[in-house]
């Protein structure tokens, strides 16, 4: 019998496997993004057909951003253009992931020697 994942086990697979920790960020992504794009619509009483014809893109483009989980690629200028239009800010961070890694250790270390 197939055991079913605790949220114990996902986060070890995510910590230890990089493609899955990918998988993760993105649909965390994915849903986050989808969220801020279908409230700011909601506030302007938006359709999807209608923010699409808006910004010059095809309606499925619409459809794949707000789309909360991984289907289809997305295209930054798609995503840049919609929120523009939709007085929303994109802010993207790339960081060290090594980097945090490494200080975060030393953090733990500082808090045992105490």
């Amino acid at each position: 019998m197939k055991k079913n994942m605790t949220m114990d086990d996902l986060h070890d697979l995510v910590q230890k496997d990089p493609i899955a920790r990918v998988a993760y960020n993105e649909n965390k992504l994915r849903r986050e993004m989808s969220n801020v794009f279908k409230a700011a619509m909601m506030k302007r009483e938006m359709s999807a057909p209608d923010l699409a014809y808006a910004v010059f893109v095809k309606p499925s483009q619409i459809k794949r951003l707000l789309h909360e989980e991984v289907g289809g690629s997305l295209e930054l200028k798609t995503i840049l253009r919609a929120a523009d239009y939709l007085g929303l800010d994109v802010v993207l961070s790339v960081t060290d992931l090594l980097e945090n890694q490494r200080k975060a250790a030393a953090l733990e270390r500082l808090e045992v020697g105490k």
